[in-house]
């Protein structure tokens, strides 16, 4: 008796980095799939929307649409990791973190030489991409308050 069940699966791939990934596959390999809930996550409508706004805030400041983002992630209180390092370390915190904003001077200690040095306290953000639909949502909101203080109209960007 044969104890496999075999079931024919179709899916439908809008994502053309996902269908790419699809063409790649060998046909005579064997391949194994995880279907589980997805976890609701912002939505490239979202993020199209949000960088739209930031970018008609650009416009009319001349101030970049990412200094307007960290600006909006910090005023809706996104959880942000604080980090003391030594001054200068704000390049190598971005490799790690989406936004990186320098808080305030500390002094630190090198463990090698028990020397003291000026470093620096910054408040790391990891940016929206790993924001629910919710959490978007609160950041397009700040984004569009910003917007409404500087009277941008903004019902043709939605």
């Amino acid at each position: 008796m044969d104890r496999h069940h075999y079931s024919e699966l179709r899916l439908l791939v809008s994502n053309y980095k996902h269908v790419s990934y699809l063409d790649e596959l060998e046909e005579d390999i064997e391949y194994s799939i995880e279907i589980k809930p997805i976890k609701s996550k912002r939505s490239i409508q979202q993020n199209s929307l949000l960088w739209s706004l930031l970018h008609e805030l650009e416009k009319k400041t001349r101030e970049p649409a990412f200094d307007w983002y960290v600006k909006a992630i910090q005023s809706t209180g996104a959880k942000a990791t604080y980090v003391v390092a030594p001054k200068g370390s704000r390049d190598v915190l971005l490799h790690s973190y989406r936004a990186v904003k320098a808080i305030c001077k500390r002094m630190i200690v090198n463990p090698e030489t028990e020397k003291e040095t000026e470093g620096i306290m910054y408040a790391c953000y990891e940016g929206s991409s790993k924001f629910s639909v919710t959490e978007m949502n609160e950041l397009i909101e700040t984004v569009l308050m910003f917007c409404a203080e500087l009277e941008i109209e903004t019902e043709l960007i939605r």
